[in-house]
């Protein structure tokens, strides 16, 4: 009695069927993997925020950005330049600390006691990206609206840091209203009240918008003057922090995404989208003004 084998046919029709079954388990699975990264990526930032807020609370001020340039490596360590300011003489204007008034780097992990890290010491989201770190690090000068500040340096000035220069968030200031008396002010909400002149370029707090401000409003907040009601295209005016992740993808695929690297005060938030012109998947999350007001009132390191 002969043994009857499978013929050639047989096989690669058996094939045909396994590789189909394989492929339709294959596309769900990486979609329900990434799904979970997204979703490991969103609490790494709620926890990055979070020990931002305590860091400032127990410190008098948030931290500065990390840094790596082909100059140094803060190893994850926050940078701290001039005046208690950040940044240091490595770090040149337009390359990781520019001079439209944020710090731009990468969250400092070691700083905060955050993980999992890199070996350099840098804080990695769920696709192994470097997690990034925005600060305000100056708000308008003072001469601009209705309060002069007493000290003797510009209040324009990358040495100002008033989030991340211990008192700075809390200093005498002489009120020019007519009839006004009182000194001690705090220096942010101050400038925060300031009635800036419509059609003014970008100035004060970070900027997170729901998508990069058009034409003519690029660089102004999220697309309307200061001064004027904010435009529908915004999350917040006012963040003094924002941390964010670049995403699974990790490169500029589009004006959104762009925004997110260009090292401005401007920064994009919205659902994922692979609409072939403006791709994003970048994730973005910021801290309370109001919170942190909360949190170091609560303290003791601001002001009455």
């Amino acid at each position: 009695m002969k043994n009857k084998g499978f013929t050639l046919t047989e096989v690669a029709m058996v094939l045909v069927v396994v590789a189909v079954l394989v492929g339709g388990l294959m596309g769900p699975m990486f979609r329900y993997i990434d799904q979970q990264r997204f979703t490991a990526t969103q609490a790494q930032l709620t926890n990055v925020r979070e020990a931002l807020v305590a860091y400032a609370a127990a410190n008098g001020r948030l931290p500065c950005p990390a840094y790596h340039t082909a100059a140094t490596n803060s190893g994850g360590i926050e940078v701290i330049g001039a005046a208690n300011g950040c940044g240091s003489a490595t770090m040149p204007l337009g390359t990781v600390a520019n001079n439209t008034g944020a710090w731009v780097g990468f969250v400092p992990a070691r700083t905060l006691g955050l993980s999992p890290l890199d070996q350099d010491g840098f804080l990695l989201d769920a696709w192994g990206n470097r997690l990034r770190y925005a600060v305000v690090n100056r708000l308008p000068a003072a001469t601009s609206g209705r309060y002069s500040n007493t000290n003797s340096s510009p209040f324009n000035t990358q040495t100002d840091n008033l989030f991340t220069g211990k008192g700075q968030m809390c200093q005498d200031y002489l009120p020019v209203v007519p009839g006004a008396s009182e000194k001690k002010w705090n220096a942010v909400a101050n400038y925060l009240a300031l009635d800036y002149t419509p059609g003014a370029t970008n100035k004060g707090m970070l900027h997170v918008c729901r998508g990069v401000p058009p034409g003519a409003m690029a660089g102004l907040r999220c697309g309307t003057p200061l001064g004027s009601t904010p435009s529908t295209n915004t999350e917040t005016d006012s963040a003094p922090a924002v941390v964010y992740s670049v995403g699974q993808q990790a490169v500029s695929r589009g004006a959104d995404e762009a925004e997110n690297l260009n090292l401005d005060r401007i920064f994009v938030n919205h659902p994922p989208s692979e609409v072939a012109t403006n791709r994003f998947d970048d994730l973005v999350a910021w801290v309370s003004l109001n919170t942190l007001y909360a949190k170091m009132l609560s303290a003791g390191q601001l002001c009455p």
